[in-house]
């Protein structure tokens, strides 16, 4: 007989409540269906972060701000993906190799920006949270990120 570990009942059940707000976050992008409140959708990502790592409240207080800065940031390189998603939509029919090297080191840079953040925020929360719980909270935004850029890609047709 084997006996879970204590994560895996909460991680089964942050996996559910993940893809109910990624099923919801992909909206984000879509022009045809309602999109999910830019507040709704950090409120659920919040919660999902909070139920998953699960920190003791004396590290909870340290550690929220230097979250919610992190956010903050990131939703700079947020807005700059969809920016330049929706310029490549408005240019997909008639696209320049200059225009589509553009779109390459434009989201190359992006995506080096999240990278860069990540990391840096990795460095500063490492000063409240232990190495396991840093790997934790690595693997909650890895994940997240992967689910939502999977939905956001989804919805953009392969250059021809």
């Amino acid at each position: 007989m084997s006996i879970a570990h204590p994560m895996s009942r909460v991680f089964t059940c942050t996996q559910i409540l993940l893809m109910g707000f990624i099923l919801l976050g992909v909206n984000l992008c879509r022009a045809d269906e309602k999109a999910l409140p830019p507040a709704d959708a950090a409120m659920a990502r919040r919660h999902l972060v909070d139920q998953s790592l699960n920190v003791d409240p004396a590290k909870a207080a340290k550690f929220w701000p230097l979250y919610d800065k992190y956010q903050k940031e990131l939703d700079n390189f947020r807005h700059a993906r969809l920016e330049l998603l929706s310029s490549m939509g408005e240019n997909y029919d008639n696209m320049s190799e200059s225009d589509a090297n553009s779109i390459v080191e434009q989201r190359l840079k992006i995506e080096r920006g999240r990278m860069e953040l990540l990391d840096r925020t990795i460095k500063e929360m490492s000063t409240i949270l232990s190495k396991r719980e840093l790997a934790r909270f690595l693997q909650i935004e890895l994940k997240i990120k992967a689910f939502i850029d999977a939905g956001i890609e989804e919805e953009i047709p392969i250059l021809q």
